[in-house]
């Protein structure tokens, strides 16, 4: 072999080289989004500082240099100014609360920049793969749940008790729990969290990437979960998809299809059902009483402060419910002492008032990065009516990008 044979046998090949750093761009870029799925609803185990820190690193890396954000995002800056302002006035700069938003803002827009530029069909081919793993995460839970219960070391965090095996298979025994399958809790604080990124999953295998058998696995993630709300939301988005399957078959094909639909539904719509059932007139009616409770205080209070909300502090909130609290509740005094509200769009009018509220939403809706942007929105938004999560830095990514009108985020993705 000569040395010119042997030197180009030896040396890196350039194609090889370029596909090394893509794998190496494209798993920093998962995991930076991982990343902020934690600070979005995950285990308080997590410390947020350092999962912040994470985030602004793996962005710093992937975006070195302005990290993707641009001059057409003063929107964004305004409705951050408008935050603190607020804050000003409703907290007096109170540290704790603002510490938080601040941070969380701060990932949205460390994600935004990170995915600001790219093609469109970048952030769902990256939510779907993660969220495969998600969905069989839960099920194996619950199965080992069965199977392998002693496996399962308790840890206390704060004042909630979990299961766990490595912290990837989590469950925690709610005092309402009933039944023989655990709740799977993935890397979220509650089930009716973890609910909300299955049916992200289930929404992506239906309509963007229309993969049936990802989309019964994501199915049968949801169903784990045991969530009233994920239940309601999962039987939507496959009535949605039936729908628009059966405007499209030949006449002669509808009946076969519709009794495939039929098949796949009534277990879920029964378990929907059941679910209700369950939590309004039977054994843990206690949950549908809480979330009664939350959702007439937290109007209350909002009709008290439609303009400006009360601000982010959680004592300010008591404070309020304590003075306009629904007092005809069938839940006990000691329940609602200390309830913080678990209503999320009703919190939001609560914290930031109506105005920035609805503003908050319509920039939801209007988000540039997934198709079918009412199923995205009805996805997130009735997940938000049980859980607490809007302002955290993956559904910041969203509502940030709704509130820019023609960026680089929002222009037709690149062949």
């Amino acid at each position: 072999m000569t040395t010119a044979r042997l030197s180009s046998a030896i040396a890196p090949h350039p194609t090889s080289s370029r596909s090394a750093g893509l794998d190496i761009a494209l798993a920093t870029r998962r995991l930076t989004l991982f990343v902020g799925m934690l600070m979005s609803g995950g285990l308080l185990l997590f410390p947020r500082p350092a999962l912040l820190a994470l985030i602004i690193l793996l962005a710093f890396a992937m975006r070195p240099t302005t990290l993707g954000l641009k001059r057409q995002m003063l929107p964004i800056a305004m409705f951050m100014i408008a935050i603190l302002l607020l804050s000003g006035i409703n907290d007096s700069f109170e540290l704790g609360p603002l510490a938080i938003r601040i941070a969380n803002f701060i990932g949205g827009l460390m994600l935004l920049g990170m995915y600001s530029g790219l093609p469109r069909p970048t952030l769902a081919r990256d939510m779907f793969f993660i969220l495969k793993w998600m969905s069989m995460q839960a099920i194996a839970t619950v199965v080992l749940g069965v199977i392998a219960r002693p496996f399962f070391q308790p840890l206390d965090v704060y004042d909630v008790s979990y299961q766990t095996i490595f912290l990837i298979f989590t469950f925690h025994a709610q005092l309402d729990s009933v039944g023989l399958l655990v709740r799977p809790d993935g890397f979220f604080f509650e089930p009716g969290i973890f609910q909300m990124y299955l049916n992200l999953f289930v929404y992506l295998a239906l309509f963007v990437f229309k993969a049936r058998w990802h989309a019964m696995l994501g199915l049968a993630a949801v169903l784990a979960t045991q969530s009233t709300t994920g239940y309601f939301i999962a039987t939507a988005l496959v009535g949605v998809a039936a729908y628009r399957h059966l405007v499209r078959v030949n006449a002669s094909q509808i009946a076969i299809a519709a009794m495939a639909g039929a098949l796949v539904m009534m277990p879920v719509v029964y378990l929907t059902y059941q679910n209700f059932q369950t939590k309004t007139v039977g054994e843990l009616r206690g949950s549908g009483w809480a979330r009664e409770y939350d959702l007439r205080t937290g109007l209350a209070v909002a009709a008290e402060h439609p303009l400006t909300g009360i601000g982010f502090s959680t004592e300010r909130y008591l404070e309020e419910a304590r003075r306009l609290g629904y007092l005809q509740t069938q839940l006990d005094v000691n329940s609602i002492s200390d309830r913080p509200n678990s209503n999320g769009l009703v919190l939001l009018a609560v914290m930031l008032g109506i105005p920035l509220a609805l503003l908050v939403l319509l920039a939801l809706w209007f988000q540039p990065f997934l198709p079918d942007k009412w199923l995205v929105f009805g996805v997130i938004t009735v997940s938000a009516l049980t859980e607490s999560i809007l302002l955290t830095p993956f559904l910041l990514l969203f509502i940030f990008g709704g509130m820019l009108s023609r960026t680089r985020s929002e222009a037709p993705a690149r062949k």
